[in-house]
């Protein structure tokens, strides 16, 4: 990306073993952004569940079926999360149900209430979550 001031990304396939491929992405943009320890945990976090939610309800297929791409460019981190599975509309996931303290469901929640914006679009076969967060000077 031009102008660029730190850009990392890893592709991987469907399993949640591989979530630590995500996490071992956000330590090192942690250290190399020099981000701070409460900011980089939410960011460990909504990954962390973007993730989580493309390998367990994306049912993409193949090695490289889900992509992480984070980049740090202007005070602004941004998290691609990239999948080749059936997809779904953020909008269409209802809120937790906290009176029930259900086992499940927080993903989506999650990721709107730590990061300043996400975004989703699916066309040609390829779902991307984009999800924003300023970062603290």
């Amino acid at each position: 990306m031009p102008g660029c001031q730190l850009e990392l990304s890893v592709r991987f396939g469907p399993t949640l073993d591989n979530l630590i491929l995500g996490a071992d992405l956000v330590a090192r943009l942690r250290k190399e952004a020099k981000i701070d320890v409460k900011t980089g945990d939410q960011i460990e976090l909504a990954v962390g569940e973007a993730l989580a939610n493309a390998i367990k309800h994306g049912q993409a297929d193949g090695d490289e079926a889900i992509g992480l791409t984070l980049v740090v460019e202007n005070g602004m981190l941004t998290v691609m999360v990239e999948d080749n599975g059936i997809g779904f509309s953020p909008e269409d996931v209802p809120p937790p149900n906290f009176d029930e303290h259900p086992s499940h469901g927080y993903g989506v929640f999650i990721i709107n209430e730590i990061m300043d914006s996400i975004s989703y679009d699916s066309r040609d076969g390829i779902n991307k979550l984009t999800m924003k967060k300023r970062l603290e000077k």
